[in-house]
């Protein structure tokens, strides 16, 4: 399974984060993403439809209360997304529905995403892809951290999901 290392935060102004972005990463897509979470017995498990068309089906199992979110995830892309949630939401049950919208920057290894979550707010998130090893990984966690001078106070060590049912 390929791993990757996550971080979550608040952010304070989207204006500032993504002037940040600008300086040093490549911008590549703006997306609206529905991610429809099903009950499983561990992990977590995802149906995730963006801009309404193109869906895959993402499983990933992290240590969701550690410092460092190192995740396994396997996707698998989906070719009746109302079919596949309907399907799943009979089989599994829905636990909750994610919608966002994203705006995607690329820098190196990682994927940095801006997002803007219905009924929670403005975040920021990194997926650092464990490609040339944990340690390389954790040199550009740290490097983005820097960048984006985020403080541990504004990390959050709970998913999107996760958040909306604690609301």
């Amino acid at each position: 399974m390929p791993i990757n290392l996550e971080l979550k935060a608040r952010i304070l102004s989207r204006v500032k984060t993504e002037a940040v972005a600008r300086s040093f990463a490549q911008r590549k897509d703006e997306l609206k993403q529905t991610d429809t979470y099903f009950r499983v017995s561990h992990g977590r498990l995802k149906l995730r439809v963006i801009n309404g068309a193109e869906s895959e089906l993402i499983f990933y199992q992290r240590n969701e209360g550690g410092k460092r979110r190192w995740s396994m995830y396997e996707v698998y892309p989906i070719q009746s997304p109302k079919r596949m949630k309907r399907m799943l939401g009979s089989a599994l049950g829905v636990l909750v529905e994610v919608k966002k919208k994203r705006t995607l920057w690329m820098y190196k290894n990682a994927r940095i995403h801006l997002d803007e979550v219905s009924g929670l707010g403005h975040f920021i998130e990194f997926e650092v892809m464990v490609i040339k090893g944990k340690a390389q990984a954790l040199r550009l966690y740290k490097e983005l951290v820097a960048r984006f001078d985020i403080r541990e106070n504004q990390t959050i060590a709970e998913s999107y999901s996760d958040l909306l049912l604690h609301r």
